[in-house]
């Protein structure tokens, strides 16, 4: 069972690792971007960050779609992991079951110079911004970096930010 999608540009890193893996006891993890499917110094970095006994499969976004529409999954603990707004958008549109999509950090690497500042972890432009929408359309779209900071819908973050 997919226990969220979330939407971070560094992907498997501490927070996500320790934190998030924990918090749903994930037993497997998908991250989908075309670009680190295809780069192996970027795959072997992200199954070391991975905690010991956890799955990973680092797929494109097609191949994660794919794989998590396999009923194998059902009764695994399923983190799905994508470094932009465009790739989860093209996840939620076609895997049925994803709860909601957590944002924890983005626009900090791509797209930095027409992005704007919402917090000290996401920088977003009007492109992102309307991907968000459309993906709040079929799911809840939550901001939250950690499970003890406040988690803001996307409206609310939108109107005020500042996490």
């Amino acid at each position: 069972m997919i226990k969220t999608l979330r939407i971070d540009e560094r992907m498997i890193h501490g927070q996500v690792a320790v934190v998030w893996f924990r918090m749903y006891n994930i037993t497997h993890a998908v991250v989908a971007n075309d670009d680190v499917a295809k780069d192996p110094i970027q795959r072997n970095s992200l199954m070391l960050a991975a905690p010991t006994g956890t799955k990973v499969a680092i797929k494109t976004v097609d191949e994660a779609i794919i794989m998590l529409n396999d009923p194998r999954l059902v009764d695994k603990n399923v983190m799905v992991i994508v470094r932009n707004a465009a790739d989860a958008l093209r996840i939620v549109v076609k895997v049925p079951g994803i709860p909601y999509v957590n944002v924890g950090n983005l626009g900090y690497i791509a797209n930095k110079g027409d992005n704007m500042s919402y917090s000290s972890y996401v920088n977003l432009n009007q492109n992102i911004i309307d991907t968000l929408q459309a993906i709040n359309q079929l799911v809840n779209v939550e901001f939250q970096v950690l499970p003890n900071t406040e988690k803001k819908s996307l409206i609310s973050f939108l109107k005020g930010g500042n996490s």
